[in-house]
């Protein structure tokens, strides 16, 4: 629990990020920004983990501008970003995802960085593969439970969700 606060807390130095000019909003940022802090380095994350939960705090804000100067510096290997896009993706819809895909993509070509493509397995391996680190992380009463009217929505989170943390 304490590990899923300081990934909460973490949003305040996403933030600080813009420039704001209104001084009672921005002290009230900085405040949150310290005991997030504290809270990040109590809760024992490593500067990747703050890195990857700044950023998918960034996807699902919608802020593109910021996404693009964070993914710009950041210091996570492409392929790390690209997977946490398309983890988004199944999560935050194909909507939502797509600007940041292509602002990413650009940022990687001006870079001249190739982005490794996962996309070569087929679906029967990619749900078999997701399926089995669903057991192996939460125990098989996690793919039992999705069938009947569940069984689409945990045949995509399989191959389209878990498949990718393979990588």
């Amino acid at each position: 629990m304490k590990k899923i606060l300081a990934v909460f807390a973490v949003f305040g130095g996403v933030l600080m990020s813009a420039d704001i000019e209104d001084t009672t909003l921005k002290a009230i940022f900085e405040n949150f920004e310290k005991s997030s802090k504290n809270d990040t380095i109590q809760a024992g994350l490593s500067p990747r983990q703050i890195e990857l939960s700044n950023l998918a705090v960034i996807i699902a804000s919608g802020s593109l501008r910021l996404w693009q100067e964070r993914a710009e510096k950041s210091e996570l290997k492409a392929d790390e970003i690209m997977e946490l896009l398309r983890q988004s993706t199944a999560y935050l819809g194909m909507a939502r995802i797509r600007e940041f895909i292509f602002v990413t993509s650009e940022i990687y070509k001006r870079k001249g960085i190739k982005i490794t493509d996962f996309a070569l397995d087929s679906d029967e391996n990619r749900l078999k593969n997701g399926q089995n680190l669903q057991i192996e992380l939460f125990g098989s009463a996690t793919t039992q439970s999705m069938s009947g009217d569940y069984a689409q929505i945990g045949r995509y989170l399989s191959q389209n969700c878990f498949w990718g943390l393979l990588h």
